[in-house]
């Protein structure tokens, strides 16, 4: 019988875990699966005299006490648990609040361990309560296990039985990271593996700005709200911490304990390091495998520590039915000669946006067919692109057109945005894969890019023009992207250059063009998902 016990850290000195924690060490002896939920305490899993014990998921500021880690648990206990029956041993104020959640998935073998005479303020049916208040009794013990033993029914809820892969994380977020796990996950589903979806954020579709098909809503929401034998899934953490998982901010790592565990870790730069990163001994010790999307964020793993055996690459990839090719007459094409940039003003200064509009302002000036496109999905940090936009041009007079755009998009607003441009400039500091360039090269669009980072894995001297850069140390002020070490700067003379040469040169940019749209149908998502399938098959 599997058994969620919830209560107090069984580390302290509160009436609940002095109680619960005995008898939990007694069931473990007899033979019984013990998951204890340590109600607000973050840390890591681990296992104790025959125990698992598993702290909150994620932490809701906004909810009285921290229940709202409480909240997302609920969502997702057969996840990881597959309870049989549910034991709260705690007071009544959080009794009654995890009371409230389990009636929302109507979850109905629950046994309430109580401390005093007072009775559960939530009517929800059949709740069976034992009192607590007199444990040394031999009698207290009999009753709780016969109350156990007659909650033990078989399980009416349909579980796959095959091996699947439960991914973890943002599930409706609006970074990269959520977009490539959304993603990967339907391409998984697609050739044949079971997927499930564990939301690890209190966050619903409608806060996800770049899922427009409901049809793709409703596939993913299938995947969320799948049963599942946890011991039959490898449970894979597909992002890194969100500002609300408190636990993970001191580079822990989310796992479910007694499972497979896969870590999705991108790495930016040159080496592990920043806030929220795991240590190379963490990686070493805790997952079977760490997954990477690219040969540059392993390597930077391999720097820090991590064993090569335990690293496997599962690259990203682009959606090979919406970055195509457009015929002439789907395309709204820009009277003049369009540079375009497609990034996160979050992340300005990693992409480097400075060198881009440096490089520009001062290759081109008004008397130019030219203008340059800087698009971003959201407004961060947008009065520092501003300063820079009238900083770089005050060193020049006569100066080029640029064109701020703000809006979320979707993948085929995307793909319009690259078919209508002449060439895709992407001077980035550091990517671990570098998405957008890849989706470009698919449009069959002449990309400039640094010649460092994850991008170098699809992008070469034949079907991209590659920036020059110096190496210097990343500053932990302003790095925005994951880890440390050391990042590339791209050399603003260089881009400046190439910018000019592709502007001049149609011939040149169309044969680059031709060599991407080629080189780019290697990194579909189903290849990706092909790679990732037999990963899992093996492991």
């Amino acid at each position: 019988m599997n058994i969620l016990w919830i209560g107090e850290d069984p580390e302290s000195i509160s009436s609940s875990s002095l109680i619960g924690w005995p008898f939990c060490k007694k069931m473990a002896r007899q033979g019984y699966n013990i998951t204890y939920f340590v109600v607000g305490v973050f840390t890591h899993p681990y296992k104790r005299n025959g125990v698992n014990i598993i702290h909150p998921i994620v932490q809701d500021e906004e909810a009285h006490y921290g229940l709202g880690s409480v909240q997302n648990m609920f969502n997702i206990i057969y996840k990881r648990v597959l309870p049989d029956v549910v034991i709260i041993c705690l007071n009544n104020i959080k009794t009654n609040e995890i009371l409230h959640q389990l009636k929302k998935i109507e979850y109905r073998n629950i046994v309430i361990c109580t401390l005093t005479n007072e009775q559960p303020g939530v009517n929800y049916g059949d709740v069976k309560i034992i009192n607590f208040e007199h444990f040394s009794n031999k009698k207290s013990i009999e009753k709780l296990i016969s109350l156990l033993e007659a909650s033990n029914q078989p399980s009416t809820v349909q579980i796959p039985c095959e091996n699947g892969v439960n991914f973890k994380g943002n599930i409706w977020g609006n970074g990269s990271m959520s977009m490539t796990m959304r993603i990967l996950a339907i391409a998984l589903d697609s050739i044949g593996i079971d997927v499930s979806l564990e939301n690890t954020v209190i966050k619903q579709h409608e806060k996800c700005h770049f899922i427009k098909d409901t049809a793709e809503i409703s596939k993913l929401n299938g995947f969320i709200q799948k049963k599942i034998e946890p011991k039959k899934y490898i449970h894979i953490r597909y992002s890194g911490p969100q500002p609300s998982e408190k636990h993970l901010h001191e580079g822990l790592l989310d796992y479910t304990i007694g499972m497979k565990n896969v870590a999705y870790w991108s790495i930016d730069y040159s080496a592990l390091g920043g806030a929220g990163c795991p240590s190379a001994k963490l990686l070493n010790e805790l997952p079977e495998q760490v997954w990477v999307p690219s040969l540059h964020s392993k390597e930077a793993l391999v720097n820090s520590g991590v064993l090569e055996r335990k690293i496997k690459i599962v690259p990203n990839g682009y959606s090979d039915n919406i970055f195509k090719e457009a015929n002439n007459c789907e395309i709204t094409k820009k009277k003049k000669f369009t540079f375009l940039h497609v990034s996160n003003f979050k992340f300005y200064i990693r992409k480097g946006i400075d060198v881009l509009l440096a490089s520009y302002i001062m290759t081109f000036d008004k008397s130019d067919d030219v203008q340059l496109i800087i698009h971003s999905q959201n407004d961060a940090n947008i009065s520092e692109i501003y300063k820079l936009i009238n900083t770089y041009k005050k060193r020049y007079e006569h100066n080029p057109e640029i064109i701020v755009k703000i809006r979320p998009l979707s993948h085929l607003e995307l793909a319009n945005e690259y078919h209508s441009c002449d060439s895709f400039v992407f001077p980035s500091r550091g990517e671990s894969f570098g998405l957008p360039p890849l989706e470009a090269m698919g449009c069959r669009k002449p990309i400039i890019v640094t010649s460092w980072g994850g991008m170098l894995d699809f992008c070469n001297a034949d079907n991209a023009y590659l920036i020059d850069y110096d190496l210097v140390p990343v500053d932990p002020g302003e790095c925005q992207g994951w880890g440390g070490g050391y990042r590339a700067n791209p050399r603003i003379d260089c881009l400046a250059y190439l910018m000019h040469h592709v502007y001049l040169k149609p011939a040149d940019r169309d044969k680059k063009a031709s060599f991407a749209c080629r080189d780019a149908k290697n990194w579909t998502w189903i290849k990706a998902a092909t790679k990732a399938k037999s990963i899992l098959q093996k492991l």
